[in-house]
């Protein structure tokens, strides 16, 4: 009766079968966009992961920067200390004395005692000794060259 609407059974069904491979073909596209977001949303998640990782390690080596920028100044007024106490009749010993006193009064510690069994605060040599030698009884003359080196352990890190 609504065959001139719609047109004839056979009409109709060939326009449902179109319909529903249309659907199926669809539904198939569809699923695989599906697939392709989720791995596309697994990778961007990877990348966040690494992206956070990465600002995580530099805003740790910004803090370490900070603590060895301290650390630095620190060492340098005492290096700086040391150096205008050194004096002919002084010797090398009470030089390091009042160095390992003044890393401590700075919130440190000398980097380089009893490391590899150093027993000094600091490295200290007169005139031709060489560089690096532990300090001794021996008195500064006037006109010595003293040559010093210093570390110093602060936050965690040595300077």
């Amino acid at each position: 009766m609504l065959d001139w609407l719609f047109g004839s059974k056979k009409e109709i069904e060939r326009i449902k079968d179109d319909t529903r491979k249309a659907f199926e073909s669809v539904k198939s596209d569809m699923e695989k966009a599906g697939k392709w977001f989720r791995q596309l949303s697994k990778i961007d998640s990877d990348q966040e992961n690494k992206i956070n990782n990465l600002k995580s390690k530099i805003s740790t080596m910004e803090k370490e920067i900070e603590k060895l920028r301290e650390g630095g100044r620190r060492l340098a007024s005492v290096v700086k200390a040391i150096t205008q106490r050194i004096k002919a009749g002084s010797t090398g010993l009470e030089t390091d004395k009042f160095a390992f006193d003044l890393m401590a009064k700075n919130g440190g510690r000398p980097s380089f005692l009893h490391h590899d069994g150093f027993p000094a605060s600091i490295c200290l040599s007169i005139n031709e000794e060489v560089v690096h030698s532990v300090p001794s009884k021996r008195e500064f003359k006037e006109g010595d060259l003293v040559g010093i080196d210093a570390g110093l352990f602060f936050k965690g890190l040595h300077t």
